[in-house]
């Protein structure tokens, strides 16, 4: 009969497993070996609560030899059983009674002293995704409705209504204090109250460790800081918006900022990982991506030392680098490498005119009438003027179709080079606007060709 070996690997909370499945006409046996009787003891409880998790089986037992053993039937499929010696686990599964009884007898000598119902407890974040799936954040101080006010409002009746509800888990937002005076502290007396309330009553918990950017863990570390990239306008959380209107991040590759900023979170953990109905930890650098403009958050000096580490360690010479960028000796010593700038990777040289400056801005009715405002003679001086791009002001412009207009003059020096002109275009529409056109025109015609970086 066909036997197929497993071989071992180690899986959290189980530690080093292997196995042996051996297939028959009238029945197939599985063999788990682990690495201690303990380890092999929650295995076992596993495996027994998953088939009782899946629904509609029923439970029987059936004699070997004079020993009555568990099974599970399962409709129209068969049975199964599932017993425990020492350190292995034997599951025996046949479609008909009849085969299981031949597979248990061929291996009736393991049941004399086995464990046959699983007396271990499956810790509670093993069964994480299959049991307790359904969890939601716990918002403190927030009610139903708006009528109804938190003093008033029966808070413990959430907690027993999860627990009446098959144990719904709880999700709290658990990271640094941002208040500018809690140098070092976190956040826990907001949610700590409700973790003691779901761990006496059993209540699955998962804790999202977030860092976040005090005022003093900035003002600290200003050195650490993100620079972001020429010509943006924004912050890691969006692009031109005011709700992070001036914040700015710990470089992701800072260093002792970096290790202040999870200092606090490294406590919440241990705190936490006292609690059986902790499930688990959400990454501690919160949410690590908001869209396409995320490359232009790191640049700087910060980022240009890790960038050199890196390089460093793939091509170990700066001349290497420097063939493999350009092919030819541009890049003599590692002072000369830095992240590049977007605009710079895109083409973006010496031999560029760069734009930006003092733009006229206007709003709708004039979006649409494109052969008025992109006239040369059109009267553009009532409009107000704004620096762009890259201006920070631009977070409190209004949300809806602008038109920016400036006049520029071109060096007859750059006209004779000829051949065709790329315009590169910061996109900074946002949310529902990010598939509408943006047209240039130069010179009153609206026909040159353009790049629309979209950055949002």
């Amino acid at each position: 009969m066909p036997v197929r070996e497993l071989p071992p690997m180690t899986l959290r909370g189980y530690g080093e497993v292997s196995a042996k499945i051996t297939t028959a006409d009238a029945y197939s046996r599985l063999e788990i070996r682990c690495e201690s009787a303990e380890k092999a003891g929650v295995v076992h409880a596993k495996f027994v609560s998953d088939f009782h998790a899946l629904g509609g089986v029923t439970d029987e037992t059936l004699p070997v030899r004079g020993i009555a053993v568990p099974v599970i039937v399962v409709p129209e499929q068969g049975v199964v059983s599932a017993f425990r010696n020492g350190r292995c686990i034997y599951v025996v599964s046949s479609p008909a009674r009849a085969g299981w009884l031949e597979g248990m007898t061929s291996i009736e000598r393991k049941l004399p002293g086995a464990e046959l119902l699983p007396r271990s407890q499956v810790p509670m974040y093993l069964n994480a995704w299959d049991q307790h799936g359904f969890r939601f954040y716990y918002r403190p101080w927030e009610t139903p409705d708006k009528d109804t006010k938190w003093k008033e409002y029966p808070v413990m009746g959430e907690f027993d209504f999860a627990k009446r509800e098959n144990n719904r888990g709880f999700v709290f937002w658990a990271e640094t204090a941002n208040v500018d005076s809690a140098v070092g502290l976190d956040n826990d007396i907001w949610w700590d109250w409700a973790a003691r309330a779901a761990a006496r009553r059993e209540l699955p918990v998962v804790v999202n460790t977030m860092n976040v950017e005090p005022t003093w863990l900035l003002n600290g570390h200003r050195d650490e800081e993100m620079s972001l990239m020429p010509q943006f306008c924004g912050s890691y959380h969006s692009v031109a918006d005011t709700s992070s209107a001036g914040m700015r991040s710990v470089s992701w590759c800072a260093g002792e900022a970096k290790d202040e900023q999870l200092a606090p979170i490294r406590r919440i953990v241990e705190r936490a990982s006292k609690n059986a109905n902790t499930l688990e930890y959400l990454e501690p650098h919160g949410e690590l991506r908001h869209g396409d403009y995320d490359v232009l958050l790191e640049y700087g000096p910060v980022a240009d030392k890790s960038f050199r580490a890196y390089l460093k360690d793939k091509y170990g010479r700066a001349s290497r680098v420097s063939q493999s960028w350009h092919q030819k000796d541009s890049i003599r010593g590692w002072s000369d490498v830095r992240v590049p700038d977007l605009a710079t990777f895109l083409g973006f040289d010496d031999t560029a005119l760069d734009l930006t400056g003092s733009w006229r801005l206007g709003y709708e009715p004039v979006m649409g009438a494109a052969a008025e405002w992109s006239a040369t003679a059109f009267d553009d001086s009532a409009w107000p003027n704004i620096r762009a791009p890259g201006n920070d002001v631009m977070m409190f412009l209004e949300k809806k179709p602008a038109v920016f207009r400036r006049s520029f003059d071109v060096p007859a020096a750059w006209l004779r080079e000829g051949g065709k002109v790329w315009l590169y275009v910061w996109d900074l529409n946002s949310g529902e606007h990010l598939k509408e056109k943006i047209t240039a025109s130069l010179n009153g015609t609206a026909s040159c060709s353009m790049i629309c970086i979209s950055v949002s």
